[in-house]
């Protein structure tokens, strides 16, 4: 697409070029009527078919309305549709937003601080159940579609063209978005509704928190099959310190059938708010719960909750002595007193014999009616947590690029991209090292260690017994030969 050589779109006065893209042009404009700055975004017509295009524009322009009707904090605002006089290209106004579109912020490896990652994803969240109450689903939601402003607020936005961009996936060798970010309904030809946007929300949040998306590969085939067919590592592999809660949330938003996730964007933003505010979230029930709280105690309040009845009982002879009005009264009291405690003494040390309660001895002294024991509750007490254990990764490689995977006890816990560099060996000849280093968090015991280390035109993989102990560190050494990989285990 040619830089512009036009001053106006419409009514509206072009000021700068905003941004580009395979679906088109995004201009900051004025609007001389009401002396408003909005934002242009034309449509790029990728087709050459006359009925086709015909059938695009009718589209455009109804689903241009539909998301105009939405008014709401988190999505920015339409304005306005029309055709650009001069290429007669569809165009959209909307509200426009001083900031940065959100993938300026997760480029990889860059992350974003994880209470402000939730926050955004929580108003994000508010944002979709809104739409989607209204019947409207965005169908591609992605950084580069969420701007975050000034106030630091996040906005969707691209509603009401979404699903045109995804009608025209791909156009003459260019692809019109990524599957790392769509549903597996999506990408399996499915019809959607807004159970597909917070599974891309889910996507978004796991990579604003992690610095890498869930779903990686070196083609769109690739991704996709990851999308609807492997699970990905936690959130909390990448950082220790997230609570468990964060990692539910992610995976609940991103369960493979859409029946398991959050059925509302409502639901999500709950759980979210939950989070920030230390508690559980709601959806798993006792949201008020704080994380603080390892272990609950439940302490008797008064001390005849854990007196027996002969306790009770000696107690009110005793108030009864220092009350009597006569001395004849008092000496035949303290007497009883003395007979009951030199019973229930000898009795107690006998196992086996159950002395019956003095409360129950007839008897004008003593005869009252006893209030009914509450035992006391069962302290609550957590499941201990286990001790963990660092286990440090060493591969040392040929690879110009490939991709690195552990597996512990038969599950995924580690997935990362291989890159070397071309090194000069006797002047003349040069050879491709690199050397790639990271820690993992294993619970201390007895592992079985599994690598692999796949690239073009090589794949190997090794298996090994592991100890960990939780006090002293290990070092996985991993070592790509051409026809083998070697692992070893060091102090």
């Amino acid at each position: 697409m040619e830089p512009r050589s036009f001053t106006h779109i419409g009514r509206y006065e072009v000021l700068s070029e905003l941004g580009r893209g395979a679906m088109g042009v995004v201009y900051q404009a004025k609007d001389p009527q009401i002396d408003r700055l909005v934002a242009i975004k034309t449509i790029a017509l990728l087709t050459d078919d006359a009925e086709a295009e015909q059938e695009y524009r009718q589209r455009f322009f109804l689903e241009a309305r539909a998301a105009g009707k939405l008014s709401h904090p988190g999505i920015v605002t339409i304005f306005d549709v029309g055709e650009e006089p001069h290429t007669h290209a569809p165009y959209i106004v909307m509200e426009y937003v001083a900031g940065q579109p959100l993938s300026k912020f997760i480029s990889s490896p860059s992350k974003v601080p994880a209470r402000r990652a939730l926050r955004y994803a929580q108003q994000l969240a508010e944002a979709l159940d809104y739409a989607h109450a209204q019947g409207v689903v965005h169908r591609d939601m992605k950084p580069a579609n969420i701007l975050i402003g000034k106030d630091a607020h996040a906005k969707i936005t691209d509603f009401g063209i979404a699903k045109m961009n995804l009608a025209n996936i791909t156009h003459a060798g260019h692809v019109v978005g990524t599957p790392a970010y769509m549903s597996p309904e999506q990408l399996e030809g499915i019809a959607v509704d807004g159970r597909s946007d917070l599974f891309s929300l889910g996507v978004i949040l796991y990579t604003m928190l992690t610095g890498h998306r869930p779903f990686q590969g070196n083609s769109a085939a690739t991704v996709s099959f990851k999308v609807t067919k492997r699970e990905p590592l936690p959130a909390s592999a990448f950082d220790s310190t997230f609570p468990p809660d964060v990692d539910y949330v992610i995976a609940r938003a991103m369960a493979k059938d859409p029946a398991a996730r959050y059925q509302t964007g409502r639901e999500m933003a709950l759980d979210l708010h939950s989070i920030l505010r230390g508690q559980n979230p709601r959806s798993q029930g006792d949201h008020n719960q704080k994380h603080s709280a390892a272990v609950t105690v439940t302490e008797p309040t008064q001390r005849q909750s854990i007196r027996s009845p002969e306790d009770t009982s000696i107690l009110k002879l005793l108030a009864f002595v220092k009350r009597t009005p006569t001395k004849r009264e008092g000496i035949a009291a303290l007497a009883l007193l003395c007979a009951i405690f030199a019973a229930t003494h000898f009795h107690r040390k006998r196992p086996g014999n159950v002395v019956a309660p003095v409360s129950q001895v007839a008897s004008p002294v003593v005869a009252t009616v006893q209030p009914r024991l509450e035992p006391p509750k069962p302290a609550v007490v957590r499941n201990p947590i286990p001790l963990s254990s660092i286990l440090e990764l060493r591969v040392q490689h040929h690879l110009a690029s490939g991709t690195v995977r552990v597996w512990s006890d038969g599950r995924l816990i580690y997935t990362h991209a291989l890159h070397g560099e071309a090194t000069k060996h006797l002047v003349v000849f040069k050879k491709v090292e690199g050397t790639n280093k990271d820690s993992l968090k294993l619970p201390a015991g007895k592992h079985k260690i599994k690598v692999q280390v796949e690239a073009d035109g090589y794949n190997q993989s090794n298996t090994i017994q592991a100890n960990l102990s939780h006090d002293q560190p290990q070092t996985l050494a991993v070592r790509c030969n051409k026809e083998a990989l070697d692992l070893s285990l060091q102090q």
